[in-house]
């Protein structure tokens, strides 16, 4: 277990560090090599504006599945954060 945390860890830090860079192509590339799973629990642990940004990355495919994971709260925040006004 503790290897998988690890793992979610260095995921995590690594899109927060592309978040950060505002580097789309890299961060399109490290999700498009992580589960849904994994997607979901960084979006939960990152902030929300973050979480939000890194969501519209994701494939409308991949968007859907990373919506099973998460949350009913940050299923909500994330829809409306691509639902236009």
């Amino acid at each position: 277990m503790s290897s998988e945390h690890d793992h979610d860890k260095d995921h995590l830090d690594e899109l927060k560090s592309l978040l950060e860079h505002k580097n789309a192509p890299g961060i399109s590339a490290l999700l498009a090599q992580m589960h849904a799973q994994d997607i979901a629990r960084a979006l939960s642990a990152l902030e929300e504006n973050e979480g939000t940004e890194l969501f519209r990355h994701l494939t409308p495919e991949l968007a859907s599945e990373v919506l099973l994971e998460v949350d009913e709260r940050l299923r909500k925040t994330l829809i409306l954060s691509i639902t236009p006004a």
